[in-house]
Parts: C-alpha cells; sequence; structure tokens
C-alpha cells in the first residue's frame, strides 16, 4: 500500500504521442458527509497553474465513489473532496482504489489551519510516482544534512559527490522526464552553490536548450531562475521605467523588443517569451503598474506569440490572473434565501453588494452582525449587505432574519460549495464588495477591524462622483 501525505501540488505530464487510454478510479470517503462532491483538478499549463476541473461526481451513502476519465499523460492532479484537496498520481490505463480520510483536527479552524485529506492507495500502478518519490527522499535527506554548505558555503565538493551518488542510483532510469526532474533538481542546488553566472547557467539549462513545458522540476526551476536574473541585471534593458512605459499601450512587439536586447535571451524567441510572461506575473502584484494593463499585455500576447505553447501559456496567465480583480464580472450565483425566494448576483443589479460569507456556529461571524448593520444603516439604498451562509444548523441566523432588525437578504449556500472557490474563501468572515454594474470592487473587502466602514464609504462615494462625472 502506498500513502500519501500531500500538502502542496506537484503536476506532473509527460510528453507522448499515444492516444487518450481510460483511467478509473473508485474509492471510499470516511469522515466526510454523504453525498460530498469529488472532482480531480489539472493544471492548464505548469508555468500559469491554472486549474481545469478534469471530472466531477458524488459519494453515496457509504462514502463510495466511481469515475472514469480519458488521459494522455500521466499527471499528479489534486484530488479535491468538497474543497479539500490532496493529490493523486495517475496514469493512463491504470485503474486504482483508494480510502480517503478526512482531517478532523483542524476541520473548525481556517482552511489554513486544515491539513489536506490523507489519501490511501489500496490499488493501482504506482511505479513511475514511486521512482520520483525514492529521489525526492534521498534528495530532503541532502539538503537537511547539508543545507549549510550548499546555500551560506557554497561547498561544490559536497555537492559533486552528492551528483555522483545520484548517478549511481539512478542510473538504469530511461524515464526521460526522471532523468529530466533529476537534472533540474541538482541544478537548483547548482544555482545555490554558486558554481557559475547567471549567463552560464542561464545558458547550461534554458538558452538554446529543449522547453519542458511538462515536467514540474524544470518549470519551477525556470520560474525562480528568471525572476532572481532580472532582479539581478538592473542595468539592464528590462527595468521597471521601460516597463511602466510599455504597459499601457499593450504593444507585445515593444515588450519583446525591450527583452531581446538582453544578451543571455537575443537568440532564443522561445525562451525569451516565456520569462516576459513569468515577468508579468512578478509585476502583476506590483503597486506601481496598473493590473489591467498588463492582463492586455497577456491577451495580446496570446495572439502574437510566435510559438502555440507560448499562446496558450499566456491565454491561461490572462484567465487565472484576472479572477476578482477590480473591473472583472463577480461570479454569479443561484441560491434559496430564508424566505424561500431565489437570489441570483442579478437581483441585485443597480445597488453596491457587500457579500459577507459566513459560518454557522461561529461566533465572529455572529458578532459582525451589528457592523453591517451600521454599514448599511449608513449608505443610502442603492447599498445592500447580503449574508452567505455556510453550515449546517443556520438557527442563529434564522433567529436574526425573523426579528427584521436586518433588512436585508439571508441566503444558504447549500451545497454550492464551488462558490467559496469561485469567490476565494478561505476563512470566516470573509467579505466581497461588488459594483451596481456586476463587477468586482473590492475581493476581499476589508475586515471591520480594518477600518472597513470608512474605507467602503469613500469608495461608493467616489464611485459615485465618477459616474455622474
Amino acid at each position: 500500500m502506498r500513502r500519501y501525505f500531500i500538502i502542496n501540488l506537484i503536476f506532473l505530464t509527460v510528453i507522448c504521442t499515444v492516444s487518450a487510454q481510460n483511467v478509473a478510479v473508485s474509492g471510499q470517503l470516511k469522515g466526510f458527509e454523504q453525498g460530498s462532491m469529488v472532482r480531480i483538478i489539472v493544471p492548464e499549463d505548469l508555468f500559469s497553474k491554472l486549474e481545469h476541473t478534469l471530472v466531477t461526481t458524488y459519494a453515496g451513502q457509504n462514502g463510495d465513489f466511481a469515475f472514469h476519465v480519458d488521459m494522455k499523460y500521466p499527471v499528479y492532479a489534486h484530488l479535491a473532496v468538497n474543497l479539500k484537496k490532496g493529490s493523486i498520481f495517475l496514469e493512463p490505463g491504470q485503474s486504482y482504489q483508494m480510502k480517503i480520510v478526512r482531517d478532523t483536527i483542524g476541520q473548525h479552524g481556517s482552511i489554513f489551519d486544515q491539513q489536506p485529506p490523507e489519501i490511501d492507495i489500496l490499488k493501482g500502478n504506482t511505479s513511475l510516482s514511486n521512482r520520483l518519490g525514492n529521489f525526492n527522499e534521498i534528495y530532503n535527506q541532502f539538503l537537511l544534512a547539508h543545507f549549510r554548505d550548499i546555500y551560506l558555503y557554497h561547498n561544490t565538493v559536497v555537492l559533486n559527490n552528492f551528483k555522483k551518488e545520484i548517478a549511481g542510483k539512478f542510473s538504469n532510469d530511461n524515464s526521460p522526464y526522471v532523468k529530466n526532474y533529476i537534472r533540474y533538481s541538482l541544478a537548483s542546488l547548482e544555482w545555490a552553490a554558486r558554481t557559475s553566472t547567471l549567463n552560464s547557467f542561464g545558458k547550461k539549462y534554458f538558452v538554446g536548450q529543449t522547453v519542458l513545458y511538462n515536467n514540474v522540476q524544470y518549470v519551477e526551476m525556470f520560474r525562480d531562475f528568471f525572476k532572481a536574473f532580472f532582479e539581478s541585471t538592473l542595468h539592464d534593458p528590462v527595468n521597471m521605467n521601460h516597463l511602466a512605459e510599455i504597459m499601457p499601450t499593450g504593444n507585445f512587439q515593444k515588450l519583446d523588443e525591450v527583452f531581446s536586447k538582453v544578451p543571455l535571451l537575443e537568440t532564443d524567441t522561445r525562451v525569451r517569451e516565456l520569462t516576459e510572461m513569468v515577468s508579468l506575473e512578478k509585476y502583476f502584484y506590483n503597486n506601481d503598474f496598473n493590473r489591467w494593463n498588463i492582463l492586455r499585455m497577456y491577451e495580446n500576447m496570446s495572439l502574437h506569440c510566435k510559438y502555440p505553447e507560448n499562446r496558450k501559456i499566456a491565454h491561461d496567465y490572462y484567465e487565472k490572473l484576472k479572477q476578482l480583480i477590480p473591473g472583472s464580472n463577480a461570479p454569479d450565483f443561484d441560491l434559496p434565501g430564508f424566505s424561500g425566494k431565489e437570489y441570483t448576483l442579478e437581483s441585485f443589479k443597480h445597488k453596491f453588494v457587500l457579500l459577507a460569507f459566513f459560518k454557522t456556529n461561529n461566533p465572529m461571524c455572529e458578532n459582525q452582525l451589528s457592523y453591517l448593520k451600521k454599514l448599511s444603516d449608513h449608505e443610502d439604498d442603492d447599498f445592500t449587505p447580503v449574508v452567505i451562509v455556510a453550515g449546517k444548523n443556520p438557527d442563529y441566523y434564522l433567529k436574526a432574519y425573523s426579528s427584521q432588525q436586518y433588512p436585508w437578504p439571508f441566503l444558504l449556500l447549500g451545497k454550492d460549495i464551488l462558490l467559496l472557490e469561485k469567490y476565494q474563501v478561505v476563512d470566516y468572515p470573509s467579505y466581497v464588495l461588488i459594483n451596481p454594474d456586476g463587477s468586482i470592487a473590492m475581493a476581499p473587502a476589508p475586515m471591520p477591524e480594518e477600518n472597513a466602514f470608512q474605507r467602503i464609504s469613500d469608495y461608493i462615494t467616489e464611485y459615485k462622483k465618477n459616474v455622474k462625472n
């Protein structure tokens, strides 16, 4: 039996030319509610990490579930039970039986306090996964024993001895994926030990080399290296001043001209386009740049990059980063209210809506009803809180609604738990402010202790002023 304790998601796809083969997955949930949702989630690509739900099913009365899916490539994917995500390794043409056990210790805390479900593989082919796992175990033990040697003292003797050890232990493994996974894992140690200059390292492992779009270790090394590379070359053509001039134009050709002046990237268009995307992602979270300008650049790259793989990645970046940014469309919903009426986002058209995601049996959520009342009384009729209640036994909120002290809708989340994922709710209470046109205003909106009353009021006043002008 192979047991996985997965916290961070690792994706694995292998380039091959075989046609899709069926994968059968079945198992039983322990500690989860009857009818729990079970999903397989895979990345659209390893650079953007935009997630895509491949298949969805629901557990039966005894927690049993089963599904079939066609796959061309082996993959480490998220296996999600409701909103809890673990990881499972799937290979085309294989069948898997498993037991999934819920974390019962941290289930009442925030999502940050909770452990992923424990996945026991009872039956299935995990040979490739085992080989990677064996390498990772050796690699991690080496890091624990020699972290200071590599990262502080840059001891190349220790590093070279480890490389020889790995070469001996995995000399008979002919899998291209495994070989490249090991190669770029060791490359990260070479980089940490400063065995060469940035330019030399870039030429050895990336520029002029085959781009391994589907190797997770290659992609992580690529992203980390080029982020550091541009931070260390402040006097090169790529700097914030140049980018700040180009971003508002959305002109990809001008952006590419700037990056092409970097000597390392001059001759490799494929790699250069990918470095541009990695850099744009970093600047997307920089307040000195307008996010919509960066999104427009990704959109143009999805049309004008030279290579189709890069155009697809640019499109995925665009789709991922635009989620919940101010001005984007707020995710719709269709939920029942305590009154029995069904509500959608359209029900609140032409109003500012403060979505309040509350959980039953949560004192902090219950106490913040008074904050919502104060804010509602302060604003005009074109503002309304909307409380979305998650969890069982919403008696407290039903009583509050019936008291008529809180004249706004109380909605039941029920089984529409994916709405929490769409709004990126990771803790309770959580707030999102939506504009009258249905676009995102603040996501997340500030909490009461973050001067929320004043900030939300000021935003609404400024928004109305801009609409009039």
